[in-house]
C-alpha cells in the first residue's frame, strides 16, 4: 500500500550508475597514474555525469577533457545510417550473425 515514487527510483538509479562510474574511473586513474581525462560519446551529455567527473577530477589533479554536447553523440545514428544503405542494396546477414569479432 506504499505509493513508489518513480522520480525518486530513477534519481537512485542515476545517482547508483554515476557513483560507480566516478569511483571506477578514479581508481582506474590511480592505478595507471593518469593526468589527463578524456569523455566522450552519448552518455557524456548527462549534466550529473559531467559534474561529478568534473568534481572528482578537481579532487584527484586531473585534467579533464569534455567536448561541448553537440559533439557527444552516440554511434545509433551512425549504425542507423549505415544499415539505411545497406537495406537500401538488399545486403542482409543471417539470423545467426553475432557480436563477436573473432570466430
Amino acid at each position: 500500500g506504499e505509493r513508489i515514487c518513480k522520480e525518486d527510483i530513477a534519481c537512485s538509479f542515476q545517482n547508483a550508475i554515476v557513483n560507480s562510474l566516478v569511483s571506477k574511473t578514479r581508481s582506474a586513474l590511480k592505478k595507471y597514474n593518469v593526468k589527463n581525462l578524456c569523455v566522450a560519446g552519448g552518455v557524456s551529455t548527462n549534466g550529473f555525469i559531467r559534474e561529478s567527473l568534473e568534481s572528482m577530477c578537481k579532487s584527484e589533479n586531473v585534467k579533464l577533457f569534455i567536448p561541448d554536447k553537440k559533439y557527444c553523440t552516440d554511434n545509433a545514428a551512425m549504425i542507423g545510417a549505415a544499415a539505411y544503405m545497406l537495406y537500401k542494396k538488399k545486403e542482409f546477414a543471417s539470423f545467426d550473425i553475432n557480436a563477436c569479432s573473432h570466430e
